[in-house]
């Protein structure tokens, strides 16, 4: 059975075998090998989409440490309110408006962890996105 509660056969008659002490470590490898298969579009995605971040072939790896394909990934750790200010927009309320000073003043005032726990409830991440050039994520 798989995670998404799909069963499938793992090998040809399969359901009329019974798993023994003999054959045990072959009925192991089945299972392991039909739960590994069963994300390979995901993980093709989550690859299509790693590629897109890096922006070059694999290359590129061999002249980043963690931190940097960490930063590319995932975007920075600490979140920048002047960056944010950036990409943010009140659709509901002019830039004028009194409530966005005092809502900048408040979120200037919290510390990186919540800031990243207001980014997480708001927009369901908690790091800004890289900036790439003019194609920064708006939201």
């Amino acid at each position: 059975m798989l995670s998404c509660g799909d069963e499938v056969p793992l090998c040809d008659n399969g359901e009329n075998i019974k798993v023994t002490k003999t054959n045990i470590g072959e009925f192991i490898d089945k299972v392991l090998e039909a739960r590994s298969k069963e994300a390979t579009e995901q993980v093709e995605a989550i690859r299509e989409g790693f590629l897109k971040v890096i922006q070059e072939k694999t290359q590129i790896l061999d002249f980043l440490d963690w931190e940097t394909f960490e930063r590319r990934c995932t975007g920075d750790k600490k979140i920048s309110v002047e960056r944010l200010k950036t990409i943010t927009s009140f659709p509901n309320n002019g830039a004028d408006h009194e409530i966005i000073p005092r809502f900048w003043r408040v979120f200037e005032a919290f510390n990186d962890a919540e800031r990243a726990a207001y980014l997480k409830f708001i927009w369901g991440r908690c790091r800004l996105p890289m900036e790439l050039g003019n194609l920064a994520y708006k939201h």
